[in-house]
C-alpha cells in the first residue's frame, strides 16, 4: 500500500422546496442512494419517489394511496379544539392593523428580515378579501407582527383599547406556539415555520412574555437547517426571488442563535464551519419579486436599502460569534489579549456605524443605529468583565474595567431619552420599556451591577475599606480634596443611576410588576450615600429595602383593588441581624440583594 491520500467531491445535497414543504437531503440521507436506481427519479423541486413512465397505471394508484395514506393519518390525529381561529375575533379593525403592521415594518424588518415587504403587503390585502381559513399561517404570521408593532405604538397611559390588544396579544403568542408545535406541526416544515419562529421569538422578547424554555432559538436553528437554509441557495435550482430570500431569513437566524445564546449565556450552537458564508445583497425590496429572472446588481453599501442594516449587522457576525465562543468556553483559561483584541475589533465596527449613519443613513433615524450600538457594545462589555471583576486584587486588568466603565455608560446614556410619565417616546425608549432581555438596553442588571459596582469599589478604595472616614464626624460633610474630586468623578454615574431607578419605578406604575431591578438599584444607591456620609450601612439598605417594597407593593395592589390585606403590606419587616433580602429563594425571578450588595459594618 502506498501513502496515497485519496478524496472525493463533497456528495452535493438535496433540497425539497415547495409551498407545502421544505426539507433538506443532506449527503447521508438514503436519497443519494436511491438515485442510482434507474427506474426511478427524483425531481429537485418535488423530492418524491416517482416513476420514469409517468404515464403507467401504477404512477395513478400510487398517488391514490398516498392520498388515502394522508386522510388516514389526519383522522388517527388528536381532535382537538384549535386556538388559531379564535384570535381572528380579537383582531382590531383594518385601521388599526394597518397601524400596528407599518409600526413593525418601520422598525424590526430592517433589522430582522422575515418578509419581503411587497409580497408580504399583496398578501395583507388578500387576507382582508378571502376567508381567513385559508391563510391561517397568514393569520399567525400578522398577529406576530401586529404583538411587535404594538410596542412601538403611541397611545396614552390609560387607553384601553391599546390594553385589550396588549391583552389579545399573549393570546396571539400561545396561538402562535400552538400552531408550531400542536397536532399540525408536520405542516409548519415550510418557510412560514420558519417566519414564525422568529417572529415568535421576537414578540416573546418584546413582551412580557420572556424567552421560552422550550421554544428556543436552538429550535429555530434545528428547523433551519433541515431545510437547507445553511447551505449556499446555489446548490439547488432555485429562482433569484427564493435565493435571495432564504439568504435574507437565514441570516435572520443567525442573529437570533447568537442573541439567544449570549442571554442564556450557553455555548453557541454552531460554527463557522457549520454553513456557507454569504451575504444579503443591497437591494430594494420592490427591484425584485418572485417573477423576477434576475436580481437588480446590489447597491454600494453606503446607499441606504431596507437590508443595509442586516448586512451591515452580517458583517461583523463572525467576530461576535469568536467573542461569544471565547466568554463561552468551558475548557480554557480566558486570554486577556485575545478579549482586549476582539473588543478592539468591535469598538471599530461601532465607529463604522455610526459614520455610516451620520454621513450616508440619514434616513436610517436614530432607533436603528443606536440599538445596533447597544447590541454590538454588550459583546465588549461581556469579554472584558471577567477580567473587570479581579481588577482590585490583579490591577494590571485596569484597562478592562476603564473599557467596561465606558461601554456601561455609553449604553446607560440611552436611558436619557426615557422621560415617564411623559407618554411623549420615540422608538427605542418604548422598546427597552417593554422588553424583557438584553432589548431593555440601559435598563438590564447588567449595566446596572457594572456601573453600582464601580461606585462602590471606589468608595472602598478611598475609605481603606472603612465606610466612615470617607466623611468627617461634623454632619458628614467631606473635607479632603481627593474624596471630593472622586465625588465628582462619579456624579455622572450616580446621575444615571438615579435615573433609572426613577424610570424603573415609572414602569413599574404603568403595570408592569419588575420589581426586582428598583428594588436592587435602590438599595445600591442607599450603601452608596452611607458610605458618602459615614452612616451604617446595613441599617441604611434594609431601611430602604422595606420602603421600596412597600411602595412596589402599594402599586401593585393598586392593579388589584380586591387583593392581598394590609396585614401583608405591614408585615414587610427586616431585622437587624441580617440583611434580610432573600426575595425568594423559591422564586428566582427574584434577587438576594445580600449576595450582591457590599455591606461595610
Amino acid at each position: 500500500m502506498t501513502g496515497h491520500n485519496f478524496t472525493i467531491p463533497v456528495t452535493v445535497p438535496r433540497l425539497r422546496h415547495t409551498q407545502e414543504k421544505v426539507k433538506l437531503f443532506p449527503s447521508s440521507h438514503w436519497l443519494h442512494t436511491a438515485e442510482k436506481f434507474s427506474l426511478s427519479d427524483f425531481g429537485d423541486k418535488d423530492v418524491e419517489l416517482s416513476f420514469v413512465d409517468r404515464k403507467a397505471e401504477l404512477a395513478g394508484t400510487l398517488q391514490e394511496c398516498r392520498e388515502l395514506r394522508r386522510a388516514i393519518k389526519n383522522e388517527q390525529g388528536p381532535q382537538v379544539v384549535d386556538p388559531v381561529p379564535d384570535i381572528l375575533i380579537e383582531f382590531p379593525p383594518r385601521p388599526m392593523c394597518d397601524v400596528l403592521v407599518a409600526h413593525y415594518l418601520r422598525v424590526f424588518e430592517l433589522i430582522y428580515r422575515v418578509f419581503h415587504i411587497p409580497s408580504f403587503w399583496k398578501e395583507y390585502e388578500q387576507y382582508w378579501t378571502q376567508p381567513p381559513a385559508l391563510n391561517k399561517g397568514f393569520s399567525v404570521k400578522l398577529s406576530l407582527v401586529m404583538t411587535i408593532g404594538l410596542t412601538f405604538c403611541e397611545h396614552e397611559t390609560a387607553d384601553s383599547n391599546i390594553e385589550r390588544l396588549r391583552q389579545s396579544s399573549r393570546s396571539w403568542i400561545q396561538a402562535a406556539q400552538w400552531w408550531l408545535t400542536g397536532p399540525s406541526e408536520k405542516s409548519t416544515k415550510n418557510m412560514d415555520g420558519i417566519q414564525i419562529s422568529c417572529l415568535l421569538l421576537l414578540a416573546r422578547q418584546v413582551t412580557s412574555a420572556g424567552p421560552s424554555p422550550w421554544l428556543s432559538e436552538g429550535s429555530l436553528l434545528h428547523m433551519a437547517m433541515a431545510m437547507g437554509l445553511h447551505r449556499d441557495p446555489k446548490l439547488f435550482r432555485l429562482s433569484p426571488f427564493q435565493a435571495e430570500f432564504r439568504t435574507r431569513l437565514w441570516t435572520t437566524v443567525l442573529e437570533l442563535v447568537l442573541h439567544g445564546s449570549m442571554n442564556a449565556s450557553i455555548p453557541l450552537l454552531l460554527s463557522s464551519l457549520d454553513f456557507d458564508d454569504r451575504i444579503p445583497q443591497n437591494i430594494e425590496d420592490e427591484a425584485f419579486g418572485p417573477e423576477s429572472e434576475n436580481l437588480p446588481s446590489p447597491r454600494p453599501i453606503t446607499e441606504f436599502t431596507q437590508s443595509s442594516i442586516q448586512i451591515f449587522m452580517r458583517q461583523s457576525l463572525h467576530l461576535r460569534m469568536e467573542a461569544a465562543r471565547l466568554m463561552q468556553n468551558l475548557h480554557r483559561e480566558q486570554s486577556h489579549d485575545q478579549a482586549i483584541d476582539l473588543a478592539t475589533k468591535l469598538q471599530r465596527v461601532c465607529r463604522d456605524v455610526a459614520t455610516h449613519c451620520r454621513i450616508h443613513w440619514n434616513q436610517a433615524g436614530t432607533m436603528h443605529p443606536d440599538f445596533l450600538d447597544m447590541q454590538l457594545r454588550r459583546y465588549i462589555l461581556v469579554l472584558h468583565r471577567p477580567f473587570m471583576l479581579r481588577v482590585q486584587k490583579e490591577p494590571r486588568f485596569y484597562i478592562s474595567q476603564k473599557i467596561c466603565l465606558e461601554s456601561a455608560m455609553i449604553i446607560a446614556s440611552h436611558a436619557e431619552r426615557i422621560k415617564l410619565p411623559s407618554t411623549t417616546l420615540d422608538d427605542l425608549s418604548r422598546l427597552m420599556i417593554m422588553s424583557t432581555g438584553t432589548f431593555r438596553g440601559p435598563l438590564t442588571l447588567e449595566i446596572i451591577t457594572i456601573l453600582s459596582l464601580h461606585v462602590l469599589s471606589q468608595l472602598e478604595d478611598s475609605s481603606g475599606g472603612n465606610a466612615a472616614t470617607s466623611a468627617s464626624s461634623a454632619g458628614g460633610v467631606c473635607l479632603d480634596p481627593l474624596a471630593e474630586m472622586a465625588r465628582a468623578q462619579r456624579a455622572p454615574i450616580m446621575r444615571v443611576l438615579e435615573h433609572i431607578k426613577d424610570q424603573l419605578l415609572q414602569i413599574i406604575k404603568l403595570g408592569h410588576p419588575t420589581l426586582k431591578r428598583y428594588v436592587f438599584l435602590a438599595g445600591v444607591l442607599s450603601q452608596i450615600r452611607a458610605m458618602e456620609s459615614g452612616q451604617r450601612v446595613q441599617t441604611a439598605v434594609i431601611k430602604t429595602a422595606q420602603e421600596s417594597l412597600k411602595e412596589c407593593y402599594e402599586i401593585l395592589q393598586s392593579f388589584r383593588p380586591t387583593g392581598v390585606s394590609q396585614d401583608i403590606l405591614d408585615g414587610f419587616t427586616f431585622g437587624e441581624g441580617t440583611m434580610g433580602f432573600d426575595f425568594g429563594i423559591q422564586d428566582t425571578d427574584y434577587l438576594d440583594l445580600s449576595s450582591f450588595l457590599l455591606a461595610p459594618v
